[in-house]
């Protein structure tokens, strides 16, 4: 019973789209057997009530279905067709069954949807005819071979008719299917924008607004202390920190909005001293960099390894209480380590993991190129271990 539920939309669509085909059939069949062609004294007066039955029944099969058993509109419809047939002489009678009969079959097919189960409603419709004409055998071989035909056919036309509502309803489908795809590719892709936006906002201009307040901070401690001199080479800085903010900023954006720069290959080795650079000359943070051997990245690639190493520096600055750190690069076949240690001050990793936007931006980073971040508490210092999978050529 549950199979049958689960088919009635398709079996529906099939009917509504053959129920005007099967009207029009009928009232054609009618129109023959009320002729002057027949020459059988047949006339339409007294069939009207079954004639109005048979249209009903077809109009609404398609509605019926939905609550009685699949063959009881079509039993019913077999059974008006007796009733109007019995009301006929012999020749309108056969006439009727005979040109009734493929409209009975393809609608059956439709509503059983199984070609290995008999539709017993036909079968049982070419009882009359064949009884009909049993004395005369010419007659009823012919009748016999006239079933055959239609019944070959019938299935022809229904297979047709089913085969193009499928391949119409799996269309749909799959429209649907690519739709709902879009949509979350869509969405998806603006999250991954977001998220990307955050990370490059946070490790970079919000890096560089925390150095320029950490720079201002200064000076306003040589300024209550009146060291003026001291104070004029710390504005000196703080305005060069600024310029380079901008700098970067607009360096940021024009990443954005060219995305062929994306493709292009950029040293690794001068990509992280150009970092450490700035780091010894805004803070004076001493760093050792060991890098072997040098390799081509990706320019998108390469700004999320030097981002990553850009935030661990600056962990360092804010909270390590040292002057010193080493950045070690190495490489084993398709994956790229990076080693970013100092001998400053340690920590829980409880306490500082959760919420540090700094640090879920790594981890994010190296994930993005199925990499990992781990952070190592040390005696003196802390050591962050970031690691991406790179190729063989050199390329993220």
């Amino acid at each position: 019973m549950s199979q049958r539920v689960a088919r009635l939309p398709f079996q529906i669509k099939v009917l509504r789209s053959i129920r005007w085909i099967c009207l029009g059939w009928f009232v054609m069949i009618n129109s023959i057997v009320f002729s002057p062609l027949m020459r059988s004294n047949d006339h339409f007066y007294g069939k009207g009530l079954p004639f109005l039955l048979i249209c009903a029944l077809i109009y609404l099969t398609p509605v019926l279905l939905q609550w009685l058993p699949g063959w009881l509109p079509i039993a019913i419809q077999v059974a008006a067709i007796l009733w109007m047939g019995h009301l006929l002489t012999i020749p309108g009678e056969l006439l009727l069954m005979l040109a009734w009969f493929p409209a009975i079959l393809v609608q059956e097919l439709v509503i059983i949807n199984n070609l290995r189960r008999p539709p017993f409603v036909a079968v049982f419709c070419t009882i009359p005819p064949l009884l009909i004409t049993w004395d005369h055998w010419h007659s009823f071989w012919l009748i016999i071979e006239l079933f055959v035909i239609v019944t070959g056919v019938s299935y022809t036309a229904y297979l047709g008719v089913v085969r193009r509502l499928r391949q119409t309803e799996e269309l749909k489908q799959t429209n649907l299917k690519l739709s709902r795809a879009n949509r979350k590719i869509a969405r998806l892709t603006a999250q991954k924008v977001h998220q990307e936006i955050a990370r490059d906002l946070h490790d970079t201009l919000v890096q560089d607004i925390v150095g320029i307040n950490m720079q201002l901070a200064m000076i306003k401690r040589f300024a209550d202390h009146q060291q003026y001199p001291e104070m004029l080479k710390v504005v000196d800085k703080t305005q060069h920190m600024a310029k380079t903010t901008i700098t970067e900023s607009r360096k940021l954006i024009n990443q954005y909005r060219q995305t062929s720069a994306a493709t292009m290959q950029r040293s690794l080795k001068q990509g992280i001293r150009r970092i450490i650079s700035d780091y010894e000359t805004n803070y004076g943070l001493r760093v050792h960099l060991d890098l072997a051997d040098d390799m081509l990245i990706k320019e998108q690639e390469l700004h999320d390894i030097v981002q990553v190493v850009s935030e661990a520096l600056m962990n360092i600055v804010k909270h390590a209480a040292t002057r010193e750190a080493w950045v070690a690069v190495s490489r084993d076949h398709d994956r790229l380590t990076l080693k970013i240690r100092n001998q400053g001050s340690s920590f829980n990793p409880q306490t500082i993991l959760k919420n540090h936007f700094g640090i879920k931006n790594m981890r994010e980073r190296a994930e993005k190129y199925q990499g990992s971040l781990a952070i190592h508490p040390l005696v003196d210092g802390v050591q962050v271990v970031a690691e991406f999978n790179v190729d063989k050529d050199g390329e993220c």
